[in-house]
């Protein structure tokens, strides 16, 4: 709605992501109070498809991203996707990743449209080049969205035919 509000996060609990994924375009949610002077005292923060603390505890080698990437095939619950360099990644060239959607949330259209050549985003838990996705997003159009069907016509009414009343 065009509305920004200043978030104190020195205080919040991170029940998904760290300090270090608050960018700014990302996807947060906050819960907490606003103090006398307007500002959000944030309790918990949650980063959206980010790990939570027990999920980066148990594999401290896990880092957060989201990329923008193009969708080469999907195999099951297996995506193949490229990324360019600075939408997420950490390489200075467009870097082939293997996702994990088993676990995903997916968002606008689903399954249908994760094919070769489709734009998306993707949120999740990235070990070098393999991710175990949160969120999947598709950016713009689908590709392969379903085709709405082609309305049959209705046949007109046949003629009202005036009642006949035997004399």
């Amino acid at each position: 709605n065009g509305n920004s509000v200043v978030v104190d996060t020195s205080h919040a609990v991170y029940t998904h992501g760290a300090a270090a994924d608050l960018i700014v375009g990302r996807s947060v949610g906050f819960r907490g109070q606003l103090d006398s002077a307007g500002v959000m005292q944030a309790l918990f923060v949650d980063v959206e498809g980010a790990s939570s603390q027990n999920g980066r505890d148990a594999n401290p080698n896990l880092r957060f991203a989201d990329l923008a990437a193009t969708v080469i095939n999907l195999s099951g619950t297996t995506l193949s996707v490229t990324a360019n360099p600075g939408e997420g990644t950490q390489g200075s060239s467009v870097t082939t990743y293997t996702v994990d959607i088993s676990k995903a949330e997916l968002k606008s259209w689903g399954m249908t449209c994760l094919t070769a050549g489709q734009h998306i985003r993707v949120k999740g838990a990235l070990t070098g080049t393999s991710m175990l996705a949160r969120v999947v997003e598709v950016v713009g159009v689908c590709l392969n969205a379903p085709k709405s069907p082609t309305p049959t016509p209705t046949p007109p009414a046949p003629p009202a035919s005036a009642a006949s009343t035997p004399k």
